[in-house]
C-alpha cells in the first residue's frame, strides 16, 4: 500500500529511472523547445540559465553553448517527469492569449 504524507509530512523522494522517461521525451522536447530561455553571464566568468515558465530549473555552466544545451536537458527532463505524473507543464508563454512577448530592462 502507498503511503500517502500528511500536509506536515515531507514527501519521501524517489528514483525515476530514464528509461521511465523516455516514452514523454518527445513531448516534452517540443514543449521545452518552445519555453523563454534566459542565459545570463555571472561576474565569476560562468553563465546562469533559467527559463519564464519553470523558474525553479536553473543551470550554471562555463559557456552560452554548454549553458543553452543544459538548461535545454534540465528543462526536458523536468517536463517528462511532469507528464508521467500526469501533471500538465506550463504552457509556453509564446502560445498564452494576450502574452506579453517583449520585455525591456531599464537598469
Amino acid at each position: 500500500m502507498a503511503h500517502n504524507p500528511t500536509p506536515t509530512e515531507t514527501p519521501r523522494p524517489r528514483t525515476i529511472k530514464q528509461s521511465d522517461l523516455q516514452p514523454f521525451r518527445a513531448q516534452a522536447g517540443a514543449i521545452a523547445a518552445r519555453y523563454r530561455k534566459r542565459l545570463e553571464p555571472q561576474p565569476d566568468g560562468t553563465i546562469l540559465g533559467t527559463a519564464t515558465e519553470l523558474p525553479a530549473v536553473v543551470i550554471d555552466a562555463d559557456s552560452e553553448p554548454e549553458g543553452l544545451s543544459l538548461l535545454n536537458t534540465a528543462l526536458e527532463r523536468a517536463i517528462a517527469i511532469m507528464l508521467l505524473d500526469g501533471r500538465q507543464p506550463p504552457t509556453p508563454i509564446v502560445d498564452r492569449p494576450n502574452a506579453v512577448t517583449e520585455q525591456i530592462n531599464i537598469r
